[in-house]
């Protein structure tokens, strides 16, 4: 089995990866930094100071891998990639409330414009709807770690590997959230409005 753990940076996916594998001990493999170890990279976007995923042969390469190794593994990625059903793969989708969000990146030092892309690609789903379209809702689940302790979080995580929960997504609308409450204007001021460097 493989659990993927996705979500925009900062929504928590390193720290519950690591928690969960404290749990059922199996190896955290962060997809970012296996790539580059690997050398599946086809550049780097200086704008956004990250690297560019050469995720199709990254693809190939766990395929191969991950019938070698014969192992479980939990990893930790914000971008998704196709692992083959025979792995009986199970994506978590990690999900924080956009002002939170904005808190935990500006935080963790990320630039005004990289907080701003990761907030809007949190508001419009991003992360969640690239792995429905790779994955389908059946191995799909989303959380919510906005005011979750990470307890909560992986407890969560292990009802769904141990079938006492089924999959479940598309419970969290941020857009629609925002909009009720009337802050939508406020993050798309913060997020678009206000020149980035």
């Amino acid at each position: 089995m493989i659990l993927y753990i996705t979500g925009c940076p900062g929504a928590g996916k390193t720290t519950i990866a690591f928690e969960v594998s404290k749990i059922i001990n199996w190896k955290v493999i962060n997809l970012g930094n296996f790539s580059i170890e690997k050398g599946f990279i086809l550049g780097f976007d200086e704008e956004l100071s990250s690297y560019i995923v050469d995720v199709d042969s990254l693809s190939k390469y766990l395929e191969k891998f991950l019938a070698e190794s014969q192992e479980n593994f939990i990893f930790d990625s914000h971008f998704v990639v196709k692992i083959p059903e025979r792995f009986n793969p199970l994506i978590f989708v990690l999900r924080c409330e956009p002002f939170e969000l904005i808190k935990r990146l500006t935080n963790k030092g990320f630039s005004r414009k990289k907080v701003c892309e990761n907030v809007l690609a949190e508001i419009l789903d991003f992360c969640l709807y690239e792995a429905l379209e790779v994955y389908g809702t059946n191995r799909v689940h989303e959380i919510d770690t906005t005011g979750k302790s990470i307890e909560y979080v992986t407890r969560e995580i292990l009802s769904v590997i141990h079938g006492e929960k089924k999959p479940e997504s598309g419970m969290f609308n941020w857009l629609a959230k925002l909009e009720s409450e009337g802050k939508l204007e406020e993050v798309l001021k913060i997020c678009l409005s206000v020149e980035v460097t």
